[in-house]
């Protein structure tokens, strides 16, 4: 998990794990693991449920579940550079 957490997801029709903030803490885990791309849920917030992503309710607003525009700005930055 990314988001630091350590109870294990016992709902999977909801919300499990990390945040970009995680990810970003984890690349260089990622990185010697080889992995050369990762791949994020979509960005825009999201109903009730809708974990997944692809459930929007604002294309203006950003899941808050998976942290603050800094911290998407941040990991974006880090992976690109």
């Amino acid at each position: 998990r990314g988001d630091g957490g350590t109870e294990q997801c016992d709902d999977l029709a909801d919300y499990c794990g990390g945040t970009w903030r995680g990810a970003l803490e984890k690349l260089d885990y990622l990185q010697d693991l080889g992995v050369e791309a990762i791949w994020i849920s979509p960005i825009i917030a999201n109903v009730a449920k809708g974990y997944h992503g692809f459930w929007g309710k604002s294309l203006i607003d950003l899941n808050p579940r998976f942290g603050t525009a800094e911290d998407l700005q941040a990991l974006v930055h880090a992976v690109h550079s």
